[in-house]
């Protein structure tokens, strides 16, 4: 195969993990969200150490974000992983519906927003 068909497979591949998180997120029952986390971050991570994944970062994102979500969940105080700005917005709609029913307390929330800003804040200040 061409090597231009192949990034271009690899991109939609990539575009589609992310897409796939949010979707899988999004129909499930609030109560189920941490349980199908862990079993996402399960399988990522499979793929990850198989080198099956287009996108790396993109999966490691999300491997990062679900370990978060497990580890706050059985109460440990963990730091929020930097996690990338585009990502975060979604991240925060799920630790939002978690917080809302109690499945998460509500110092989970302030401490991912606290990771955002600082994550936005580099964002806008870099370099061009």
């Amino acid at each position: 195969m061409e090597n231009s068909a192949v990034k271009l497979i690899m991109a939609r591949v990539s575009a589609r993990l992310l897409d796939s998180f949010c979707e899988l997120m999004d129909a499930l029952p609030t109560a189920t969200l941490l349980r199908a986390a862990d079993v996402q971050r399960r399988l990522i991570e499979g793929d990850l150490a198989a080198d099956r994944t287009a996108s790396p970062s993109e999966a490691q994102s999300i491997v990062s974000f679900c370990r978060f979500l497990s580890a706050s969940a059985r109460g440990e105080k963990v730091p929020c992983p930097p996690l990338p700005v585009e990502h975060s917005a979604y991240y925060r709609k799920i630790i939002q519906r978690l917080v809302k029913t109690g499945e998460l307390p509500f110092a989970v929330q302030d401490e991912f927003d606290a990771n955002f800003c600082e994550a936005l804040f580099k964002a806008l200040t870099a370099p061009a």
